[in-house]
């Protein structure tokens, strides 16, 4: 169970009729992203021992195509803090760039 589970992750064993609560701990070198840059001192360079460059791509989501190459990307930003993704994405139509951003 603890290998899917995520750091910080939390599963409840049922023994019985008590349940316990099993969280799985952060590893002491794996790196937080909570700022654009990495941190505050806009440094983008991660201090985490656990990941190197990607190498293939794990899964694909919406939406393929961004709304246009001319003006700002759909999906701007993406920081990741305490287990969480948080991202910014345009989600209007791709249809026609002068339709206001969503």
């Amino acid at each position: 169970m603890m290998r899917v589970l995520v750091p910080q992750g939390v599963a409840y064993i049922r023994d019985g009729t008590a349940w316990e609560k099993v969280v799985k701990p952060r590893p002491e070198t794996m790196d937080e992203w909570t700022h654009y840059l990495h941190a505050p001192d806009n440094n983008p360079v991660a201090n985490d021992g656990l990941v190197g460059p990607p190498d293939s791509i794990q899964w694909m989501a919406t939406p393929k195509f961004s709304r246009a190459h001319e003006q700002q990307a759909s999906f701007s930003v993406a920081v990741t803090s305490g287990g969480r993704i948080f991202y910014i994405l345009d989600d209007a139509p791709r249809v026609d760039i002068r339709i206001p951003a969503e």
